[in-house]
């Protein structure tokens, strides 16, 4: 029975060993097993933080990209305001230059048609030359100081007025002469005016209806270039109306005393 027992004993220590050896092996090849997992759970980690890793410096190369870029943007974006600017103060002095030029060329025109006069009541006949001999032996301003610029208007039928002739004399002082002298004309058909703009024919035009009112009141009246003397009293022409030269308002004390008499009467028609 005991020999019996030790075979049993053996037998189960033999099937304990084998058990174990099974185990042992299992379990080794269990730690093969993770260890390669973990290796490759190791090199998968690895590739996936190597992508991050370029993803990342690719990402901060295209910033840096775009921030140069935007750098560079900005330094043209400067330099086309600054080119604008200068652009800008270029054209603001051409343009002041050009109504400098304008402003000069429009001074010399005044200026020109300040030595000129508008002859009326020449026969359309009369050649350039005839008006030229006519004025200069008429006011006594030699003919070499004369120029006829032509005349005004279109010519009309036969026996209708005459178109005003504008001419211009040589200097201020001819102009001057002949305008001191064109009193010598009373008694023709010729008279002759300043060469005027619209605007100062307009004033012209009012300042001598004025003129006539008075006169034919009785009063004495004379006009001047934008003034209108009425008995010794100066008025001056404004596009508001004529005044009396000095007056600021027809309100207070002293438009009251403006508008006072006779006189205040008077200068109401203006």
């Amino acid at each position: 029975m005991i020999r019996s027992l030790q075979g049993d004993v053996n037998k189960w220590r033999k099937e304990m060993i084998e058990d174990s050896k099974k185990r042992k092996k299992e379990m080794d090849d269990w730690r093969a097993e993770m260890d390669e997992k973990v290796r490759q759970w190791q090199t998968e980690l690895k590739e996936e933080i190597r992508k991050e890793q370029e993803a990342m410096q690719e990402e901060r190369e295209a910033t840096r990209a775009e921030r140069e870029e935007w750098s560079r943007e900005k330094e043209r974006l400067s330099e086309w305001l600054d080119d604008t600017d200068r652009l800008s103060g270029a054209m603001k002095k051409l343009q002041e230059k050009i109504e400098r030029m304008e402003e000069e060329a429009e001074r010399r025109r005044r200026d020109e048609k300040r030595k000129n006069v508008v002859i009326f009541g020449m026969e359309e006949t009369k050649t350039d030359k005839n008006v030229v001999e006519e004025m200069a032996s008429a006011v006594g301003v030699e003919a070499s100081s004369w120029e006829v610029l032509g005349r005004v208007g279109r010519q009309g039928r036969a026996g209708q007025r005459p178109r005003p002739v504008v001419a211009r004399l040589r200097t201020s002082e001819d102009k001057k002469e002949v305008m001191r002298k064109k009193g010598q004309l009373k008694g023709s058909n010729v008279f002759v005016t300043d060469d005027l703009e619209p605007r100062e024919r307009r004033m012209q035009k009012e300042l001598r209806d004025a003129a006539a009112a008075a006169r034919r009141e009785g009063r004495v009246a004379k006009v001047g270039f934008g003034k209108l003397w009425i008995q010794g009293t100066c008025h001056i022409w404004t596009e508001e109306g004529i005044k009396v030269q000095g007056q600021q308002s027809s309100g207070g004390a002293d438009g009251q005393r403006q508008s006072g008499g006779a006189d205040g009467q008077r200068q109401r028609r203006f």
